[in-house]
């Protein structure tokens, strides 16, 4: 290389770097305007200033990632929100919509109210989404059938209305459904049997009617089903006893009858089964079950002044 081309070369490299001084200092962490203005709103609306923890919010353009509660990613999309027993009070607001790239939002255990936006059923790219005992009014739309992404799903313990979504069996990637104490009626839906990923299904202490159906029986993986304290009439679909990998069985507080299915002396993996509150009879499916005792086991539910039937983990 010429002395010449060498001075050519350090003077580009020069002039670059003063170029790059003088550009403004943008933020390496920036999210985008509409995500910045949908947290914003939740803060607003949310009585922000009397949350337990609010480090950093409403903090400058770009510092969003380093807010108390907010995670993003390397490309500075915000993936979560995590503000659970934060003493949120309000509602969420629409905004929240706003979020786009969510896959995490957890504001569970605070003091919100109102109706879940219906923005919320939009963020497709939810995995996680948890509203857990609030104060959550209205019902579930079938708009809920759009998070096919859906993992882990808890509504319970707010005071929500009307019966579960059909839809909800679309959401074929769910392995926890949590909508337990949530004042819900209509029968189950049978479409979740559809749900073959799914590991829990608590629905206790609703106001649930009709049969459990026996398309239940399809989830295979289901490890805990809670459908205690409800309304529920008929008999016990034997077509439950296919669940190799149940462990807790409660069906207590409902109006059930006929016998416990004779394909129940399958269910090994059994821990806990509570039937009691019912009018079953015939126990002997399950008075053998390694990890079940009771000697009760005959006791015929629908007598008045006879043991409840109620087998535990020895």
């Amino acid at each position: 290389m010429t002395l010449k081309s060498f001075r050519q070369v350090v003077q580009l490299v020069l002039s670059v770097f003063v170029i790059y001084l003088a550009l403004p200092d943008f933020p390496i962490h920036a999210v985008t305007s509409s995500e910045r203005e949908a947290l914003i709103a939740l803060y607003n609306s949310t009585n922000g200033p009397g949350w337990t923890n609010s480090a950093g919010w409403l903090g400058e353009p770009g510092t969003e990632c380093d807010w108390y509660g907010i995670t993003c990613d390397g490309q500075s999309s915000l993936t979560a929100i995590n503000l659970a027993e934060n003493n949120l009070d309000g509602s969420i607001p629409p905004e929240i919509g706003g979020l786009s790239n969510l896959q995490y939002l957890y504001l569970h255990e605070n003091q919100l109210d109102g109706a879940i936006p219906p923005a919320i059923w939009n963020l497709t790219s939810l995995v996680d989404l948890r509203l857990h005992f609030n104060a959550f009014t209205g019902s579930i739309p079938s708009e809920i059938g759009s998070l096919n992404n859906l993992k882990y799903l808890n509504l319970a313990a707010n005071q929500l209305e009307g019966s579960i979504p059909i839809e909800i069996g679309s959401l074929s990637s769910l392995q926890y459904l949590y909508l337990y104490r949530s004042g819900f009626t209509g029968s189950i839906p049978a479409e979740i049997g559809d749900l073959t990923e799914l590991r829990d299904l608590l629905l206790g202490v609703n106001e649930l009617t009709g049969n459990i159906p026996w398309q239940l029986g399809n989830l295979s993986n289901l490890v805990r089903l809670n459908l205690h304290d409800n309304q529920l009439r008929g008999s016990i679909p034997e077509e439950l006893g296919s669940l190799s990998n149940l462990q807790f069985f409660w069906v207590y507080g409902n109006q059930l009858s006929g016998s416990i299915p004779l394909t129940f002396s399958g269910l090994t993996a059994l821990d806990t089964f509570d039937v009691t509150g019912n009018c079953l009879t015939n126990f002997e499916p399950v008075s053998h079950v390694p990890n079940l005792i009771g000697a009760d086991a005959q006791v015929d539910t629908c007598f008045q002044g006879l043991p409840w039937l109620m087998l535990l983990l020895d």
